[in-house]
């Protein structure tokens, strides 16, 4: 039986967050290698709300999410929060700034996401609704579409705008996989520092 942890992000929910993003809500000490909480320059925000339906945790248990959308603009409620990034990324006009606290380590030890977008180019027609909806540009669209799992932020708009039932998918990796690929990119960081 795998871990709760696990589990959650093996599901079609939990394919959206990072692996590091998970912290503690009692943390005190921000842990190394963990992203700052977002920072949101309302002055530049257009109130388009694509940060706040990038963001994981929506609400639950008559707790609010960790990111809303109000008159005055975006909230962040840090009880709440990930840090996850994925509002930062996926923001049009670079209005949020998610600060990480060992930036260099984190650049070079990026963790592989937990699930990947897969196309069925037998069913794609290769209409592009879903690379006008990507909000990190991840998807290029010749006579079928094809997803940048580097650029991809598993948001899942594509599969909501996509008008062929199937032609997109979300497809969650196994814990071998995932594992594999984790320490792949852990051994590949060594190296680099090594020289």
């Amino acid at each position: 039986m795998l871990p709760d942890y696990l589990s959650n992000i093996l599901t079609r929910k939990g394919g959206k967050r990072l692996l590091d993003a998970h912290s503690p809500r009692k943390i005190r000490d921000r842990p190394r290698r963990f992203r700052d909480f977002p920072i949101i320059d309302l002055d530049r925000c257009v109130n388009c709300g694509a940060c706040a339906d990038a963001c994981p945790v929506g609400e639950s248990d008559d707790q609010p999410p960790a990111l809303e959308i109000t008159d005055r603009g975006p909230v962040v409620h840090r009880e709440r929060c990930i840090r996850c990034g994925l509002c930062a990324e996926v923001c049009p006009v670079g209005a949020i700034e998610v600060g990480a606290l060992t930036r260099e380590v984190e650049e070079r030890i990026t963790p592989p996401k937990p699930a990947r977008v897969v196309v069925d180019e037998d069913l794609c027609v290769g209409c592009g609704r879903c690379r006008d909806v990507c909000p990190s540009d991840a998807i290029e669209v010749d006579d079928t579409a094809r997803v940048d799992p580097d650029r991809c932020v598993l948001c899942e708009r594509c599969i909501e705008a996509c008008p062929v039932a199937g032609a997109i998918k979300i497809i969650p990796m196994d814990v071998e996989e995932l594992s594999e690929r984790w320490a792949e990119r852990l051994k590949e960081a060594l190296r680099e520092a090594k020289g």
